[in-house]
């Protein structure tokens, strides 16, 4: 079993299902060949418009809107280690059974794979320009998979796209902060949370508070070691995480060697059930 997860831990180069890459390759207009390999379509770190940078200053820092985002094989590596044995499709038109919080979605790349999986999903993105792109991207796969994906609405502040089939399973992209855009009844029945984004330690007490509403089971993949935002808050108070992993992922700064990221999943307080999975 540890030699199994220390094998998943370092591998970089994860296979992604077919069908997803087509569909992604739909979403964002590239060569399926090409998708989370050519760096001509890779995102990079970059800062991006005066006023995002502005209302990131007010929140908490500048270095929120550094955006960087998980490739394609580094998603699929990540949900192997979160939940492993998932399908990586729709399977039988019903898909994976998760409703996944993506938290800093940039172009909302993780967010369109996982709902491509058949997971229904809220993805958020403070800056104005790369929400613009994510919306784009859904409504470019609606129009080009009408058969599977159909626009629910598109609005200056949140677009929503659905799964003809699949139950109608929704992605629903949101503008702004995610702290303000997404309502503690969904963080409490989240399975699953997507954090790749760096934090500033002045914004640690609120994430704190937010991911404090988790339920028991939720899993977590996050940029930032929540260990450490933990750390200092008093004695006797216990981080409510279990460690599941820290596997090494391909992303758009680090394709070919990856970068670390952190998998957690949230324990029981007292009183509290286990959700099972």
């Amino acid at each position: 079993m540890l030699e199994e997860r220390a094998r998943i831990a370092e591998k970089i180069d994860w296979e992604v299902p077919q069908q997803i890459i087509n569909q992604l390759a739909q979403a964002y207009d590239e060569d399926p060949s090409k998708v989370g390999r050519d760096s001509t379509h890779m995102s990079r770190y970059s800062l991006t418009g005066v006023m995002d940078a502005a209302r990131a200053a007010w929140i908490g820092g500048t270095k929120m809107l550094n955006h960087g985002e998980l490739l394609p094989s580094g998603t699929a590596k990540a949900l192997e280690v979160l939940l492993p044995g998932l399908s990586t499709g729709p399977a039988k038109g019903h898909g994976i059974n998760q409703f996944a919080l993506e938290l800093g979605m940039g172009r909302g790349r993780v967010a369109t794979q996982l709902f491509a999986m058949g997971a229904a999903v809220v993805g958020v993105e403070l800056a104005r320009e790369r929400y613009d792109l994510a919306t784009t991207a859904l409504e470019r796969l609606a129009h080009r998979c009408p058969d599977t994906y159909e626009m629910v609405f598109v609005r200056r502040e949140a677009s929503r796209i659905r799964r003809v089939s699949n139950h109608g399973a929704l992605f629903e992209a949101r503008h702004g902060n995610f702290f303000d855009r997404v309502v503690e009844a969904e963080i409490r029945v989240a399975t699953l949370i997507i954090l790749q984004v760096c934090l500033p330690p002045a914004v640690w007490p609120r994430l704190r508070t937010f991911l404090e509403h988790c339920k028991p089971g939720c899993r977590i993949l996050s940029y930032e070691d929540l260990e450490l935002v933990w750390r200092g808050v008093g004695r006797g108070h216990q981080f409510p995480f279990r460690d599941i992993g820290t596997p090494l992922l391909a992303c758009s700064w680090a394709a070919s060697e990856g970068h670390r990221f952190y998998c957690y999943e949230r324990l029981a307080k007292e009183g509290e059930d286990d959700e099972k999975q």
